[in-house]
């Protein structure tokens, strides 16, 4: 009902509210088991396996409660700068900010309750984990909440732990996790009659994509130790802990230079860092521009590329100098180690980089 509703309301031109009910009203369903049919049954909640627009449609039902959120005047997000940020959404994982839970509990409680009912969109709150980023949240405790108070200070989200201390975000998600969760992957893979050919396979299809995901979520560049020590990892992994008979360096090669194409971390790392990009150019292809402008105020984004790198509550602190990282990235372009090969992408936005006013002259690489 809420559904359909939505899509009457917004009125698709590519799809008429009749062909939406001819496919999703009652659809039902046949059990086949040993040659026999069931007896057909109504499918009533969750999405058809294999169809490519139940997760748009469920995109649509859930976008009337993310407008209360947005417009309700009892919530109060967090402000920065001329933008309020109120809640994140990534399919029914919501991330709800409020700056004054106090009045803003109960109003929140009553939504979702009458949302429940008129949508049968049900909030787990055995999931549903709530975090104070002040100090004043005692009386908050002592309410009658459905919700499970954090007292750690940090909690995941998207597979990405999220702590209330920004200075406390590498050390959560890299070092300790992720490092111990890639030496049991492949202390556990280590033992299988497989050649180097086929280890380095392993290490791109399984263990690789894993490390590619943290650091593509998480605005950090890894630390020289931790990817010497992955790098570490890596070979131990592919030569069985004997001694390499090929140097690390020379299996990342690409494949028409004599490698295997094995990942380099660093140059992941350095390309993932997209939102550099985003600030050079004004626009918001990776980032939220404005918010970031908003977060670094009164200085300018640009002004932190090249701040000391030191390790501290500063967000200006955790990004360091992009000189030598610009000029691996153009080695890069010119190398054609480019996913698709897009050098006049790269090129423009290097171009960006090198000549814009906030690098300091002997941080000048040249022209491209």
């Amino acid at each position: 009902m809420v559904l359909s509703t939505t899509i009457l309301k917004i009125s698709f031109l590519w799809c008429p509210n009749t062909l939406f009910n001819a496919l999703y009203d009652t659809p039902s369903a046949t059990i086949t088991t040993n040659g026999f049919n069931s007896t057909p049954f109504t499918l009533e909640r969750g999405t058809r396996q294999g169809c490519p627009l139940s997760p748009l449609l469920f995109n649509l039902a859930l976008e009337p409660l993310l407008r209360i959120f947005q417009t309700c005047p009892d919530f109060r997000g967090i402000q920065m700068g001329s933008q309020e940020v109120r809640i994140v959404a990534f399919a029914d994982d919501l991330l709800l900010f409020l700056s004054r839970p106090d009045k803003a509990l109960p109003t929140l409680l009553t939504y979702l309750e009458e949302f429940h009912l008129a949508s049968g969109f049900k909030i787990n709150y055995d999931k549903t984990l709530a975090i104070p980023l002040g100090t004043d949240y005692e009386s908050l405790i002592g309410q009658h909440n459905p919700f499970r108070w954090c007292r750690t200070g940090t909690f995941k989200y998207l597979g990405v732990l999220l702590p209330t201390n920004i200075a406390r975000l590498y050390e959560v998600n890299i070092p300790p996790p992720l490092l111990s969760q890639l030496k049991n992957l492949l202390a556990s893979w280590a033992k299988l009659p497989l050649s180097y050919l086929g280890r380095c396979s392993l290490i791109k299809m399984v263990t690789f994509p894993r490390l590619l995901y943290q650091i593509q979520m998480l605005p950090l560049l890894l630390k020289r130790q931790d990817i010497a020590h992955i790098h570490a990892l890596f070979t131990r992994f592919i030569w069985s802990g004997g001694r390499p008979r090929i140097a690390l360096h020379k299996l990342q090669l690409p494949y028409n230079m004599g490698g295997l194409n094995l990942p380099a971390m660093y140059s992941y790392n350095i390309a993932l860092y997209r939102i550099v990009a985003d600030w050079i150019a004004d626009s918001s292809r990776y980032t939220d521009c404005a918010l970031d402008r908003a977060m670094s105020f009164p200085l300018s984004p640009l002004a932190f590329l090249h701040s000391p790198c030191q390790r501290s509550s500063q967000p200006r602190d955790l990004i360091p100098c992009f000189s030598q990282d610009v000029r691996r990235g153009i080695e890069l372009v010119n190398r054609g180690a480019c996913p698709g090969n897009p050098r006049c992408y790269y090129y423009y936005y290097y171009s960006l980089f090198i000549n814009h006013q906030h690098i300091p002259q002997r941080f000048t690489i040249g022209t491209v």
